[in-house]
Formats: structure tokens, sequence, C-alpha cells
């Protein structure tokens, strides 16, 4: 069920990300939907790859899921958040489970959103 999530979330990172990539130059308020939408995908990606070290799959199981990946930006991108997302202790409690989730999303929420 967890992959499946996965590889959703991946799916629909891939046409959020080849919509951006089609843009052509526009204004800046349109710029910042833009943004705005990258930055969802990020945390969806996020969300997604966090539960998953939370509940328990293996991170092998995540990089090989990223990996199926037929955009090799968004595949990148699901390998370095999977990656940050391990060096993250997996917690035993939901409360706490629910917490790292939390924390990682809002982390790469605002990493995405100042770097752009």
């Amino acid at each position: 069920m967890k992959n499946i999530l996965i590889a959703g979330v991946l799916a629909f990172g891939l046409v959020g990300c080849a919509e951006n990539k089609n843009s052509s130059s526009v204004a800046s308020k349109n710029y910042d939907k833009e943004l705005y939408e990258t930055c969802k995908v990020i945390d969806g990606l996020s969300r997604a790859i966090m539960e998953g070290r939370q509940t328990g799959t293996a991170m092998v199981d995540s990089i090989n899921i990223a990996e199926q990946s037929d955009d090799p930006e968004l595949r990148e991108l699901a390998i370095s958040i999977t990656k940050a997302a391990y060096a993250i202790p997996r917690y035993n409690t939901n409360e706490n489970q629910q917490k790292a989730i939390n924390d990682f999303r809002n982390e790469m929420y605002q990493a995405c959103l100042t770097k752009n």
C-alpha cells in the first residue's frame, strides 16, 4: 500500500514537473503560482516518503520506487528526499511519527520556497 502511494505521488510529480518545464517566461504573479505548484509536489513526495520511513518501509524499496521515474529531475529529487528522510530516526509512537512527518514536510516545503 505504501509503495502504491509513493508511486502515485511520483506519477503526480512527473506531471507537475513536466508542466513547469514546458512553461514559457511569465509574469512574476504566475511564477509564484508555478513555484507553489512545484513546492506542492515536493510536499507530497516528502510526506509519502517520510510516511514510508516512519512505518518501516526499507530505504532500498523507497529508492527503487524513485528510480522508476522516467523524468531524471524527478528521479533525482525523489532520491534526495529519500536520503534526507532516512537520515531522520524512525519513531515508535504514532504521535512522534506524525510529528516527524509534519516537521519533514515543512522543512522540505520551506527549502523549496526559499531556494527558488
